[in-house]
Formats: C-alpha cells, structure tokens, sequence
C-alpha cells in the first residue's frame, strides 16, 4: 500500500518535471503551442494535492523538512499569476526529496533536449528561416520572435550527454561546456 503510494506520487511528479520542461521549452519556439491556462491550473492543484500526500509520506525524512524552507522562498518568488512553470518549483521541490536524481535529470532534460534538436534540424533543413534574430546581434529564436540563446541549447544538449554517458571522465564534457559559453559571450553576446 504505502509502497505503490510512493511510487504513483515520485511517478506523478517525473511526469510534471518532463511536462513542464516539454512546455516551458516548447514555447520559446515556432510552434508556440503552450497549454491553455486550465492545464497549468488544474495541474497546479494535482501538484499540490500531491506534494501533501509526499509530506505525509515522508514526515520522517529530515530532508523534506530542510526543502520545505526553501520551497517556501520559491512559492512567494514565483506567484501562479505570471509563468505558470515557475510557480510550480516549490511544489517540485518538495516532491523531488526520495528520487534517484538520474530519474529526475531524465525528466527535465529527454523533453527539452527533444525540442531544440528538433528545432535544429527544422533550422538546418529550412523548415525555419528566420534562425537568426538581428535585434540582438546574433541570437537563436527558433522561428520564434521571443529570443533564446543558441548557446545555452548547446549546454542543454551537453548536459543531457553528461547524464547518459555516466561511462566518460567529467572532464570531456568541459570542452562543449566551455564551447557553448564561448558561442553566448563572444558571438551572440549574452549576458543571460
């Protein structure tokens, strides 16, 4: 009973961590397709039913009760009224004590990775023509006219990479780390 609670309540929030990286991603590009505003607000409620039922859960884990403070400080940083994934952090929080951390980098970066190698391959192929945004010296927008860093995708895909091939020394992944920091500074010019 209490097992398969715990493994419906740890699955519920791998789902939203992969929904809201799929969204928050999604949206910055072409496609634009973000959920309506009742998704995000009846998933918000779900989150936080759940994150109750993780509190009861975990009651005994001390570190549920060190995320709590910190959950706290992200619930007033991000109000639900203004973007809708961050209001969600807090509740993450709380529901990401007791996951293995890989099934959690599995959940935030297999979607987000998805979308920009998709929107590289749309790039390449033609599919977007307007890649590059003037405004700003030279930055990636996906066909979007909201621009995103070309280089921080880069990192996102690095840092994929890294997860998967637990088999490599860290060291390797530096090299693209510090390309795609390079590609932000240097040429697209971001501060971000």
């Amino acid at each position: 009973g209490d097992m398969l609670i715990r493994t419906i309540v740890e699955s519920y929030f791998l789902f939203a961590i992969a929904f809201l990286s799929f969204c928050s991603q999604i949206h910055l590009t072409t496609f634009g397709c973000n959920p309506w505003y009742k998704v995000y607000k009846y998933l918000y409620v779900i989150t936080i039913f759940a994150t109750l039922v993780k509190i009861v859960i975990y009651r005994k884990d001390k570190k549920l009760w060190f995320s709590i403070p910190v959950a706290v400080v992200f619930y007033l940083a991000f109000p639900f009224k203004y973007y809708e994934y961050q209001s969600f952090l807090s509740f993450l929080i709380i529901g990401c004590v007791g996951v293995n951390i890989r099934k959690i980098f599995y959940a935030a970066f297999i979607p987000s990775t998805l979308v920009i190698v998709i929107m590289m391959l749309s790039s390449l192929s033609g599919g977007i023509k307007n890649i590059v945004y003037w405004g700003r010296n030279i930055r990636s927008s996906w066909g979007n006219g909201y621009p995103t860093d070309f280089g921080t995708a880069v990192l996102m895909i690095v840092a994929f990479l890294w997860i998967l091939c637990k088999d490599l020394p860290d060291e390797i992944f530096l090299i693209p780390g510090l390309f795609s920091l390079y590609i932000s500074h240097s040429i697209t010019r971001s501060f971000t």
